[in-house]
């Protein structure tokens, strides 16, 4: 007698939820980052910023790629 052995390809409830819920955790934790990256960058003086090579309107990007990567 021969037979198939199909990959179970089931996916359970529980697994799928706690992927959600540390993908939800990890984009939180992400975004407090970000946040709390752009404030101690706008809280720096202009003169601070010229050191580091850096205007105003580099803010963002410099928070956002120091968080989610470049």
């Amino acid at each position: 007698m021969a037979y198939v052995a199909a990959p179970d390809n089931s996916v359970s409830l529980s697994g799928t939820f706690g992927g959600f819920l540390a993908n939800l955790r990890k984009s939180v934790t992400d975004a407090m980052t970000y946040h709390r990256t752009l404030t101690e960058l706008q809280a720096l003086s202009a003169r601070e910023l010229d050191d580091l090579g850096l205007t105003g309107s580099d803010l963002r990007r410099v928070a956002h790629d120091s968080v989610y990567g470049a």
